[in-house]
């Protein structure tokens, strides 16, 4: 199950360390992936940034599939947008970054 509530600082290492194991890519990258996508942005602000984990936890409370979110971005370069509509309509995470990958491919 990826689908980790990221609501506690312990939830949210483990969320970073499951997209870490997931995707391959550094933990700079998927903490990056993985505020993104509790925040809901494409790009990260300072005020982000610097917080600390106790106001991302409470963020995150407001937010679900965030892991699965962060996980589709980094695996296919895709929007959060984009990401958050192919998991719309393909719930299932490999279903939801083929379908990011083909229309990527189409383009």
């Amino acid at each position: 199950m990826i689908d980790v509530q990221a609501t506690n600082s312990k939830l949210y290492c483990r969320a970073t360390r499951l997209l870490q194991k997931l995707s391959g890519c550094p933990q700079s990258q998927c903490e990056e992936a993985l505020l993104k996508a509790i925040y809901q942005v494409d790009k990260l602000t300072v005020d982000i940034t610097s917080s600390d984990i106790n106001t991302h936890t409470r963020a995150a409370r407001n937010r679900t599939k965030v892991v699965p979110l962060a996980l589709v971005c980094l695996l296919t370069g895709c929007s959060l947008v984009e990401a958050r509509s192919h998991l719309e309509q393909q719930p299932i995470v490999r279903d939801a970054v083929e379908a990011c990958l083909s229309v990527t491919d189409i383009a």
